[in-house]
């Protein structure tokens, strides 16, 4: 059983910090450079990584969309990081994010975070999220999971 534990507004904290202080509004882009070029130099470390960016943006304030900021958590995940700068500006990198922004479309997902939910017989099934209620997307995945068994 899912805890029914209260779940913290995701961003909440900023509001307490001074304009000067809050992260400016970031571009996937760079992020999906990051995570591509990092997944092809270690990718048992990819889920680091992603958890490195969240805890930059929400919690250090720091724009994921500056390559300066994502050259640092690479680096400290123990990235080369010359080959890191590389990755992330090269074609190979691009045509994946390309590819991944092509897939997200053909889904129907227009924003982030989003939930899809994928099974063999029907396809893609994307989920309404309530951060504030687990139950929500639990119920929305055993209804699809009862209409595809």
């Amino acid at each position: 059983p899912m805890s029914t534990a209260p779940i913290l507004q995701t961003g909440s904290h900023l509001a307490r910090r001074g304009p000067a202080q809050l992260p400016r509004r970031s571009s996937l882009e760079p992020l999906a450079y990051l995570i591509s070029g990092r997944s092809r130099q270690a990718p048992e470390l990819e889920a680091d990584m992603i958890r490195a960016i969240q805890q930059a943006y929400y919690l250090k304030a720091r724009n994921p969309s500056d390559h300066s900021v994502l050259i640092d958590l690479a680096s400290g995940l123990g990235s080369d990081v010359t080959r890191f700068s590389e990755d992330l500006n090269a074609a190979e990198t691009r045509a994946d994010l390309d590819g991944q922004i092509a897939f997200c479309r053909k889904l129907g997902v227009a924003g982030f975070p989003s939930l899809v939910l994928g099974h063999w017989e029907r396809g893609y099934d994307r989920l309404r999220i309530d951060y504030r209620d687990p139950n929500t997307i639990l119920k929305q995945i055993e209804a699809t999971m009862s209409r595809v068994n």
